[in-house]
């Protein structure tokens, strides 16, 4: 019976030497070295040198092999005679003693060796053959591996797999929808979901109470270095838990891709509210791989004779900095322009610096400080020698925040500030609600969060101050998954409604079924997407 291949190449190291067997895969190469021919075969496991000693007499069959020919061959897997031990495989060789040729190929459009740089363009043209690629081939592996393990725990913690619509009622989630026309229903249309929020709620009231999918979700949004417009997240739901029990479900989780993917995982992964974050980074996704830190500076600022930073202190202003450690030798005026630019269009009039210099602090702003305030300003900021203070002022806090956020992130990837080992973070307590610019609020994350216990008061008072139970884990300051605990009640779901300004119309419209399936004994429940 014909087989085109006894082992894949991986498993070769498992096998006797002096066995006999067969391979198939690619030419990866061909080598001449005057009478002597070397062939890399590879498969998607492994690459493996082929050699037919001069004499024999299918040296001819090698000769004419070409690269990416599809080939199958047997022969003796024996010792090389110049090991190379720097890669899988490399001290052994099978001396070949039988090639067939399966199918030839063109000469490659584009370079299939791992070294070689290839235009975009191009490489998306041909992307079945930079696909050809181990490292390729690895990220689809490490992928599918992170999955089924993701799967596996999961399972292990009673979770039960359901797949949900991909054509389905468009309901408000926070970005455009991807509309498809139906073809039965001329003038109306299906929409693609933006995630499984709804249909993994309606589970919760089904009874469900745990479930999980790996899935596909589409945004008609613009286009980030970290969101497409579709993408695949992990999607679970969780009935009777509290933010605790889905964070530590969460983790355990992620504990065991990491595991997967051969990254270590730390101990323990610190939790940080939402208003920590922005007053500490400058953003909700902080990145824990370097210090630099926002430090406060208005009380000190408050009594200087620095009048322009006084006066906007004592008026209500907010003042902050950042240290860049060693930044009086790389941060010049021309970087300070540069970096200013970045904040200016954010309403900042300008960006004060302090070199720490050894004997001295420098910078336009030091003559309007004393001795005292620059030593204060000094120790406030733990600076050292070498270091750069970055200051900025403005009447507003969140706009000082999210600037001096910007430029820490910018200066740590120009000086090459970040650590190389992972940093996870939690974000909690985010706000319910977030001024729309039109004289109304709008939902932070949806409007099925719950709002904090402790806060519901505010509601009818102040919603803006009302922060809810939702959560973020960061992984070296990018967001890769949030969720929340969910709205179970209908009458409070109903309030968060009206305080959107949903008319009872238009509630009854976008989510009258939702609304309605509320009542009929909706336990507590929530959940997360990683993403």
């Amino acid at each position: 019976m014909k087989t085109y291949r006894s082992y894949p190449v991986a498993e070769l190291g498992s096998v006797e030497l002096g066995s006999t067997v067969t391979l198939a895969g690619w030419v990866n190469r061909v080598r001449d070295l005057g009478g002597v021919i070397f062939v890399e075969l590879r498969d998607r496991t492994g690459i493996l040198q082929l050699v037919a000693d001069p004499s024999s007499p299918i040296l001819g069959d090698l000769q004419s092999l070409r690269q990416e020919w599809v080939i199958s061959v047997t022969g003796v897997l024996r010792q090389r005679e110049m090991p190379n031990f720097s890669i899988p495989l490399g001290d052994m060789e099978l001396g070949v003693t039988n090639v067939e040729i399966l199918n030839t190929a063109l000469s490659p459009a584009i370079p299939i060796s791992e070294e070689s740089s290839v235009d975009e363009v191009l490489r998306m043209k041909y992307r079945y053959l930079d696909l050809r690629k181990p490292s390729s081939y690895a990220r689809f592996k490490l992928r599918s591996d992170v999955s089924q393990a993701i799967r596996h725990y999961l399972e292990s913690e009673v979770f039960l797999e359901v797949e949900t619509p991909i054509l389905t009622k468009s309901t408000p989630e926070g970005a455009r929808d991807y509309l498809v026309p139906s073809r039965v229903h001329p003038g109306e249309f299906y929409a693609l979901p933006q995630s499984p929020q709804l249909f993994k709620q309606l589970l919760m009231m089904s009874g469900f109470e745990r479930y999980f999918q790996i899935t596909r979700c589409f945004r008609d949004e613009d286009l980030r270095a970290d969101r497409q417009p579709e993408f695949t997240q992990v999607d679970l739901e969780m009935s009777f838990v509290t933010q605790s029990d889905v964070i530590s479900l969460v983790t355990g989780m992620l504990k065991e891709a990491f595991r997967v993917a051969g990254r270590a995982f730390p101990a323990s992964i610190p939790s940080m509210t939402y208003a920590d974050a922005m007053e500490r980074f400058g953003v909700d996704r902080p990145d824990l791989r370097f210090g630099s830190e926002l430090t406060e500076l208005t009380p000190l600022f408050a009594t200087s004779e620095f009048k322009v930073f006084a006066d906007l202190a004592i008026s209500g202003g907010t003042i902050k900095g950042i240290c860049i450690p060693n930044g009086a030798a790389v941060i010049s005026r021309k970087v300070i322009d540069e970096l200013q630019a970045i904040v200016q269009p954010m309403g900042i009039r300008g960006v004060s610096y302090f070199h720490i210099q050894e004997d001295a602090i420098t910078g336009p702003a030091v003559k309007f400080l004393t001795e005292a305030e620059l030593a204060t300003l000094k120790t406030a900021m733990a600076a050292s020698t070498g270091d750069t203070l970055l200051v900025i002022a403005h009447p507003q806090r969140r706009v000082v925040q999210e600037a001096l956020g910007k430029l820490r992130l910018e200066v740590a990837s120009r000086f090459n500030l970040r650590q190389n080992d992972d940093k996870l973070v939690w974000v909690v307590d985010f706000p319910l609600f977030d001024d729309d610019g039109k004289g109304g609020i709008t939902a932070v994350h949806h409007p099925f969060t719950a709002p904090h216990p402790e806060d519901i008061a505010l509601l009818e008072t102040d919603p803006l101050r009302v922060r809810s139970l939702a959560y973020d884990i960061v992984w070296n300051g990018t967001e890769i998954g949030g969720g929340s605990i969910r709205i179970h009640d209908s009458k409070l779901q109903h309030r968060i409604f009206q305080l959107l300004q949903l008319t009872d119309e238009d509630i009854s419209q976008k989510f009258g079924f939702f609304v309605e399936a509320l009542q009929y004994g909706t336990p507590p429940h929530g959940g997360l997407a990683i993403g």
